[in-house]
């Protein structure tokens, strides 16, 4: 099975930052959150499997 998945940080076509996640699974489905003020974030995750969950850490930047 081609089943894969991934989170990134990009800039925008309207020049903000945002985390951007992608899931296959067959077909691509892709979801855009929500702005985040500047240029790094770092990313956490959990696995439980069959489940891994990958998510923005806002305040590990301080």
């Amino acid at each position: 099975m081609n089943v894969w998945a991934k989170a990134c940080f990009e800039l925008t076509d309207f020049s903000t930052h945002t985390v951007v996640s992608v899931v296959t699974n067959h077909m691509s489905n892709d979801a855009n959150g929500c702005n985040i003020e500047g240029k790094a974030v770092w990313f956490g995750y959990r696995s439980h499997e069959p489940t891994i969950l990958c998510f923005p850490l806002f305040n590990s930047m301080k």
